[in-house]
């Protein structure tokens, strides 16, 4: 009944420690917070809509991962096998009223109204802030995924998460740009624009940048332009030079024909 509890609320193959999100060397004194907080993700007093059964289901599981966990010898039976026997506990038969009161028992102070209080100290809090980014870096940016981690939140925390949180974070390089997931989990999530502003930057840069381009190539053509004429006046220059040249050199050959012609004529 046990194992079979646990893996239809968290698949086969299932970890109890993975279920609270503990290391196996969790202290007894954060063990109890890590259940307190995923057991108020799936209280069925915070969960009266369509997904009620699946809550309860997962509320029952980490309860009983929570016993198991929190009793030494089970606890070290556990570590050593890495088997949850159905006969380990007797909790598993009366449903979800009977986890509800075995969460009472722990945190006897629980009550609608405290977790309401307790909620209002913990939204834009630290400690959720923490939470927000732990599983926006876990699920990839999935909005949807993060609402069923983190501990009483529902659809209309996104916006704010997405402000508060995410995109802060992004733009310190804290945690990785998720757009894509970002964009097609929001839904119609009323958000800052800052994703779209981005795209816009991009586009408005893209112009810059194509304006740049164009700058740049009248540029090379002026330079290009230039060049041409200083080649075009150094060729003239070189031609001109050239053919000077020529023309001295033959008044020179001429100079000498005449003075030998001279020297003969006198000679005979």
């Amino acid at each position: 009944m046990a194992s079979k509890l646990l893996s239809q609320a968290f698949g086969d193959d299932v970890n109890l420690y993975e279920i609270l999100e503990v290391d196996k060397s969790v202290t007894n004194t954060k063990l109890r917070k890590a259940y307190y907080k995923k057991a108020l993700v799936y209280h069925p007093d915070k969960n009266r809509d369509d997904n009620n059964d699946d809550s309860q289901l997962k509320f029952q599981a980490i309860s009983l991962a929570y016993q198991i966990l929190s009793d030494k010898e089970k606890r070290q039976e556990y570590n050593e096998t890495g088997t949850i026997y159905d006969d380990d506990t007797s909790v598993t038969d009366q449903g979800v009223e009977q986890w509800r009161q075995y969460f009472r028992g722990l945190f006897p102070k629980v009550t609608i109204s405290s977790i309401t209080k307790f909620e209002a100290t913990y939204k834009k809090s630290d400690e959720e802030r923490s939470d927000v980014l732990r599983y926006y870096k876990s699920t990839k940016g999935d909005l949807n995924k993060m609402i069923t981690c983190v501990m009483l939140s529902d659809d209309n925390d996104k916006g704010r998460w997405y402000n508060d949180f995410i995109i802060p974070a992004i733009d310190d390089g804290i945690v990785p740009n998720y757009e894509i997931m970002l964009k097609k989990t929001l839904g119609n999530v009323s958000v800052s624009s800052d994703l779209n502003d981005d795209d816009d930057d991009d586009e408005e840069t893209e112009s810059e940048n194509d304006g740049d381009d164009d700058d740049d190539d009248d540029d090379k053509k002026t330079v290009n332009k230039k060049n041409n004429t200083r080649k075009q006046i150094v060729k003239k220059t070189t031609n001109k030079t050239t053919k000077a040249k020529k023309i001295q050199k033959k008044k020179k050959k001429q100079r000498k024909q005449k003075i030998y012609s001279q020297k003969y004529v006198v000679m005979h």
